[in-house]
């Protein structure tokens, strides 16, 4: 009895083995769906990879779109606040100059009436032009606009506009030594590049 079943088990074994060796179809189709799974997986992983690099930068550009949106309006209002400091700066030339006619003519004390009541409106309207600027300046500087004045500063024309260039002392080279237009920048970008005057090289 247990003959017969070792006897058995031998020729099923080696019926296993002929029919194994006797379809390398079979084998090499195996081999074949290994293959192709392990491609598979390369290709759900690099895909992965894409997508985790395509959401990098849409978070960036939403990022960069909220910082800047405003960059458009911003830049609108800088001749408005162009208008409002030269109004202020010849208003209040005028108003010194006015402040010296009054001391040359004290003796005639009509005249230094007149100029008095002149003197004090112009001086209302200064001030009046002068809190305006100062609430447009803020206003810009809440929306993360800021003016910055270069005057003295190392020339960078990545940073100002040369209009002129000027004599000057040595040391002063390659400077800045005049302002002819205050620049504006948002964060870190230059929003209009300040105009200057520069000492000659």
């Amino acid at each position: 009895m247990t003959s017969s079943t070792s006897s058995s088990s031998r020729n099923n074994n080696a019926a296993a083995g002929s029919s194994s060796s006797s379809n390398p179809a079979a084998a090499a189709e195996d081999g074949s769906e290994t293959a192709v799974g392990e491609r598979e997986g390369r290709e759900v992983e690099e895909e992965a990879a894409n997508q985790h690099d395509e959401d990098v930068e849409d978070i960036e550009q939403v990022a960069a779109a909220r910082d800047y949106a405003i960059s458009g309006f911003a830049k609108a209002l800088l001749d408005v606040g162009d208008s409002l400091s030269n109004a202020k700066q010849q208003l209040q030339q005028h108003l010194e100059k006015q402040q010296q006619q009054q001391q040359q003519q004290q003796q005639q004390q009509q005249q230094q009436q007149q100029q008095q009541t002149s003197e004090e409106q112009l001086k209302q309207f200064v001030d009046g032009i002068s809190l305006t600027n100062n609430l447009f300046q803020q206003t810009l500087e809440r929306f993360g606009v800021e003016q910055y004045d270069p005057m003295g500063e190392k020339f960078d024309p990545a940073l100002h506009e040369a209009l002129f260039e000027m004599d000057g002392p040595s040391d002063k080279k390659g400077k800045i030594a005049q302002v002819v237009q205050t620049g504006y920048k948002i964060k870190d970008r230059i929003l209009r590049a300040a105009k200057v005057g520069v000492v000659k090289p």
